[in-house]
């Protein structure tokens, strides 16, 4: 998490926390399997709607939408 929050400004590090949580969600809806555990090869990965299917599903498991409001 340091080497995250390293840089020249705010807005760089505000930049590198985005981009690993977006790493984070596109592996953990992309690259695990229905049971939660990681799939290296990459033809295991998620098809396209499966990743809708499984980001949706956390969207809404996880009271995303309270955000938007």
């Amino acid at each position: 998490m340091l080497f995250v929050l390293a840089g020249p400004s705010i807005d760089f590090i505000v930049g590198r926390i985005f981009s690993a949580a977006v790493d984070d969600a596109y592996n953990s809806v992309v690259k695990t399997d229905s049971n939660g555990l990681v799939q290296l090869d990459p033809t295991k990965w998620a098809d396209d709607e499966l990743k809708k299917n499984r980001a949706e599903n956390k969207y809404r498991k996880s009271n995303c939408a309270l955000l938007s409001i």
